[in-house]
């Protein structure tokens, strides 16, 4: 009962909205890698691990708008979800490249951890930026292909709609006229 009235609530409608699962998807990836709060959750785990609840929920939000079965009022045509997803590569490449760009470790928390194993803590930072920009791209880019094949059957169907319709507006006018042929 408390789920249903959450689900028909003005925030669930809000939440569902593809503009705001955007926003939220774009604001939240480059301010928990490249601000002061990425070293706050390494200093604070009871953080670090509420943030991963967070990146689900995003996920969730984001990804609803592609693939979401469950009822939603916004339904986002293929082009748009084609859109949605071609807007979202910027995000990943900003972030994982500013990443790989820095030339000194930005965390405190890193360089207080005395690690003896692995690359530099730089190195694994720019690996790290690597990692987000190219797999973050694909990410994106792979769930496209259904997106567009989806766009394409559509715009098929309403070509076969269009042309029956035609088919039948030009017969109607053919019967209208019910001239006789002279040979």
């Amino acid at each position: 009962m408390v789920v249903t009235e959450f689900l028909r609530s003005k925030v669930a409608k809000l939440l569902g909205h593809p503009g705001v699962a955007f926003v939220l998807y774009a604001v939240m990836i480059p301010l928990t890698h490249l601000t002061v709060w990425y070293n706050y959750t390494l200093e604070h785990e009871s953080v670090h691990n509420a943030e991963h609840l967070v990146f689900l929920g995003v996920g969730y939000l984001f990804w609803r708008q592609i693939f979401g079965a469950d009822p939603n009022c916004f339904k986002l045509h293929p082009a748009l979800q084609f859109g949605f997803l071609f807007m979202a590569i910027p995000v990943d490449t900003f972030t994982g490249l500013s990443l790989d760009q820095l030339v000194k470790e930005p965390f405190q928390a890193y360089t207080t951890m005395h690690r003896t194993w692995g690359p530099s803590l730089l190195t694994d930072l720019h690996m790290g930026g690597v990692i987000m920009w190219v797999g973050g791209d694909t990410l994106m880019l792979w769930p496209m292909i259904p997106v567009a094949l989806r766009w394409m059957h559509l715009e098929e169907r309403r070509a076969v709609r269009i042309d029956k319709q035609l088919d039948d507006e030009a017969d109607a006018a053919v019967a209208a006229l019910n001239v006789p042929v002279d040979v």
